[in-house]
């Protein structure tokens, strides 16, 4: 079974993503993959992030509340949904056109990755341009 994976970020355009994305799996009978990845290179790189302690817990309970904020809104959506979720460490770019490569359709909002420390519209624009699969840009 090919799965939709969604990106999010906890913007409003992220939001609306993974409602289109949960609403389309559900129409298609496909499970639903929703993916944030929680470290930023931004704050990577000016604050020089340890892997323990430091700011990774912050950043990490703050990925979750993300995570598990798009589920609620994706079930909330199409109750009963096949839905798994990753938090990757690393840019949302990269972790997005990785899952991308096992999946059928990849759904990103179209927002201005102000928490990536990402030029606007970065993570669309690398998903329409380089994902092994179709791209759905929701705004």
């Amino acid at each position: 079974m090919t799965t939709t994976v969604v990106g999010v970020d906890g913007s409003p355009d992220s939001d609306l993503a993974v409602e289109w994305a949960a609403a389309d799996a559900a129409r298609r009978h496909r499970p639903l993959h929703i993916v944030h990845a929680y470290l930023s290179p931004f704050v990577a790189a000016q604050v020089a992030v340890p892997t323990s302690g430091g700011f990774e817990p912050v950043l990490r309970a703050a990925a979750e509340g993300t995570l598990g904020a798009a589920v609620a809104r994706a079930s909330s959506v199409a109750a009963g949904l096949d839905i798994t979720t990753d938090m990757p460490a690393g840019e949302a770019p990269a972790a997005l056109l990785d899952a991308a490569r096992r999946a059928a359709l990849l759904v990103v909002g179209c927002g201005h990755a102000a928490m990536a420390g990402l030029l606007p519209g970065s993570v669309s624009r690398a998903a329409v341009h380089h994902a092994a699969c179709s791209v759905a840009v929701v705004k």
